[in-house]
């Protein structure tokens, strides 16, 4: 893995820490709070789950040998590993606001408090999920547009060459 890049996760999981201990400090744990969160990490599921597809189109591979294709697809199942567990934490955090709205005697603060600690950490670990989208789109477009420029330029070739023959 790269430095930069494992560098940057690092970061992005120490501030997702920090964050959720601020959270878990100064929130009150409320049912509206809970609410809230039911309904942000719902939708960021929803997307996630549209997300996922778009990435791992077998379209999106890159042309050229099996080695290639076989190194790209690696890439992108770490990529997919990655957004996939952020469903089942977006899971866990819809899951704990259910059980803390329950109103139980006995751990219904605890499932509240961690519902919006882990809910903070995984709203913070989602900031990547807009760039990794953007990424993988643009490299659909640059392949289609060098497929069409490789289509156009062997279709100019045989056009050339019946011109000739005449």
């Amino acid at each position: 893995m790269n430095r930069d890049i494992a560098f940057s996760r690092l970061v992005l999981f120490g501030i997702g820490f920090v964050f959720a201990v601020l959270v878990f400090s100064f929130s009150n744990g409320g049912t509206e709070s809970l609410r809230i969160l039911v309904v942000v990490f719902s939708i960021l599921t929803g997307i996630l789950i549209a997300v996922v597809p778009i990435l791992g189109d077998p379209k999106s591979l890159f042309p050229g040998s099996s080695r290639i294709g076989s190194a790209h697809r690696r890439e992108l199942r770490r990529v997919l590993v990655r957004y996939t567990w952020l469903i089942y934490l977006y899971l866990v955090v819809i899951l704990l606001s259910f059980i803390g709205s329950l109103e139980w005697p006995v751990g219904g603060d605890i499932a509240r408090q961690l519902a919006l600690a882990i809910g903070a950490a995984a709203l913070v670990f989602s900031f990547s999920l807009p760039y990794v989208l953007y990424q993988a789109l643009v490299e659909q477009l640059n392949k289609e547009v060098k497929r069409r420029k490789t289509t156009a330029s062997s279709s100019e070739a045989s056009e050339k060459q019946v011109a000739t023959e005449k």
